[in-house]
């Protein structure tokens, strides 16, 4: 069975090889990224799929020590009927998981808001889980509209 991800990279190599960028798929610790190149300009992606809804993701990833300047990017691969890439600095995508979980969790007293039965685990563990909302995404491709080229 083919997970959500993996969907999304047939779409996103075909994204990047249709602008003219040679694809490899490599890893950057324990994450498959890919690494783009084209005219001597090397750009590393990692990405997230989606199929509906929001792209799920985590404040756990490794470190970043880049910024706005660097060469590492997260693309935002929707994989439903009308599939659409966003593509925006990776330093960029991180501010917004991180700020973004930080505001749920203050709406929700510092946790996880209650949804179900096992919510009461939850509660007991730091949430790391945070849900990308597409408006979000737009929102970054119109603040970082030049930066991938």
């Amino acid at each position: 069975m083919t997970s959500v991800r993996e969907r999304g990279l047939p779409l996103l190599r075909r994204h990047f090889e249709d602008q003219g960028w040679r694809v490899r798929e490599s890893t950057r610790g324990h994450l498959p990224v890919l690494v783009v190149d084209r005219g001597g300009v090397k750009r590393t992606v990692r990405w997230s799929t989606k199929s509906s809804g929001s792209w799920q993701t985590s404040i756990t990833n490794e470190p970043f020590v880049g910024d706005l300047h660097s060469d590492r990017f997260w693309a935002f691969v929707d994989a439903s009927a009308e599939p659409r890439i966003y593509v925006v600095p990776e330093h960029a995508a991180r501010t917004a998981i991180r700020q973004g979980h930080e505001e749920y969790l203050a709406r929700h007293g510092g946790h996880p808001a209650k949804t179900d039965k096992t919510a009461k685990k939850a509660r007991k563990t730091k949430s790391t889980h945070f849900a990308m909302h597409p408006d979000v995404v737009e929102q970054l491709v119109r603040d970082y509209p030049s930066r991938w080229h």
